[in-house]
């Protein structure tokens, strides 16, 4: 049953698969077939990921056992890699029947946790700069010998770049990449095997030491990698519904930080400034009177094309179709399952709103980064009717930005490109 957005409970994902099958090309083009490995931590999606095997991408990489059990449970097997050292290997072990699985090793430790629990092929974990996992590059051959002397197939080596990703001059990101990937090479040197892995969006054209890139927010994008101007657009946002319009001039829509990931600050608004998020909820400072009206009319706004950024509202009255879903309720790839999707049942009793009728709804995009125009403060103190004062909290929180040199309003920060917290109730895997 096709579902259009005007029909969804929200808050709600949007894909823009114009802006999707647009980003997916612009990878193509320069990583065909099996020079790109697409990592499923950011999008968490089997239909996504089914879609990328359909045009030639048949190898995957994972941040958790979770997503790669979530893959096989999908049908997604040819060449999986668990991108991440684990010491709960017997569950990509008793994969091992159904799929190719690899798995990431830095140690003795995690080299004897693979062997043991029944993994057959892994890739030396080179530190090549991120303080995170990883061998000194001058170890990585003797845990190869090491590994091959338990009965391991060494595969190759990897090195994640991830200091690097978001390095806004091109030539001196190249300059940085071109080092670190000469420790990996060195190293692969002295492991064997016909596998270099690493990078990822941000140096994906960069990256040219490596046999295969590790890209996987390329696909959906966000404000953090739209700023470094990569040739990929947003093609995820979400859809609230405007729930109370304030005469002081901001509103509330039902989406709060668990609807957003936030470990790189608040979400962002074309159509205005977000002020803050709480639990459920978040409050919005809209730049035009339009968005302040009542809520008896139908405002929606909807992805647009790969050229154009930002949602417009419509009219109230008027509805636009569009959005649909990837496929049919994959495996997730999140340690829970989904729940019901209220959408598909339109005339059920969790409707919140008739075709034509009922509350605004607002697009929050992950959209560019972007500062707030004038004191944030100072013009939702002018709004304020009398009697209603600021929460003391982000009254002190302005404060603190002021003080860190922030006197021309409330700069917004990035939002996460992981989404595990957006997929509660959609077929979306990590």
């Amino acid at each position: 049953m096709s579902v259009g957005v005007a029909d969804l409970n929200t808050p709600a994902l949007l894909i823009d698969t114009g802006v999707l099958e647009t980003n997916l090309s612009e990878m193509d083009a320069v990583l065909p077939g099996t020079r790109l490995r697409p990592h499923v931590k950011a999008a968490k999606c089997t239909a996504l990921a089914r879609h990328l095997a359909d045009q030639g991408h048949t190898s995957f990489c994972a941040a958790t056992p979770r997503e790669i059990e979530g893959l096989v449970a999908a049908g997604l097997t040819d060449d999986l890699l668990l991108a991440n050292e684990t010491l709960d290997a017997g569950r990509l072990g008793a994969l091992a029947d159904r799929a190719n699985v690899c798995v990431a090793v830095d140690s003795e430790a995690t080299i004897r946790a693979a062997a043991g629990g029944g993994v057959r092929s892994v890739l030396i974990d080179v530190n090549v700069g991120m303080p995170r996992c990883g061998c000194d590059p001058a170890e990585a051959g003797a845990l190869a010998d090491l590994a091959r002397s338990i009965g391991l197939d060494v595969r190759g080596v990897m090195g994640y770049e991830g200091h690097l990703m978001m390095v806004k001059d091109r030539v001196a990101q190249a300059e940085q990449v071109a080092d670190a990937m000469a420790m990996l090479t060195s190293a692969a040197g002295d492991v064997g095997g016909n596998v270099i892995s690493g990078g990822g969006t941000g140096t994906f054209d960069l990256n040219t030491a490596c046999t295969e890139i590790q890209a996987g927010s390329y696909a959906l994008m966000d404000t953090d990698y739209d700023k470094l101007g990569l040739p990929f657009s947003k093609a995820l946002s979400v859809l609230a519904t405007v729930v109370s319009v304030n005469a002081g001039g901001w509103i509330v829509a039902d989406a709060g930080l668990k609807a957003f990931g936030m470990d790189h600050g608040d979400p962002a608004w074309d159509d205005g400034e977000v002020f803050y998020c709480s639990d459920e909820h978040i409050v919005l400072l809209p730049a035009r009177p339009a968005l302040e009206g009542g809520r008896s009319g139908s405002a929606l706004a909807r992805p647009r094309r790969p050229h154009r950024r930002s949602p417009r509202a419509l009219p109230p009255g008027r509805r636009r179709r569009g959005g649909r879903h990837l496929g049919d309720r994959p495996a997730p790839l999140v340690g829970h399952a989904p729940g019901p999707d209220r959408a598909e049942s339109p005339g059920g009793p969790h409707r919140r709103r008739q075709r034509g009728r009922g509350p605004r709804a607002v697009r929050l995009d992950r959209v560019r980064p972007r500062g707030v125009d004038g004191d944030c403060a100072g013009r939702l103190g002018s709004q304020l009717p009398s009697g209603v004062g600021i929460p003391p909290q982000h009254t002190e929180r302005l404060h603190v930005l002021r003080q860190l040199g922030r006197a021309d309003g409330l700069h917004l920060r990035l939002p996460s490109r992981d989404l595990r917290s957006q997929c509660r109730r959609l077929d979306l895997c990590g």
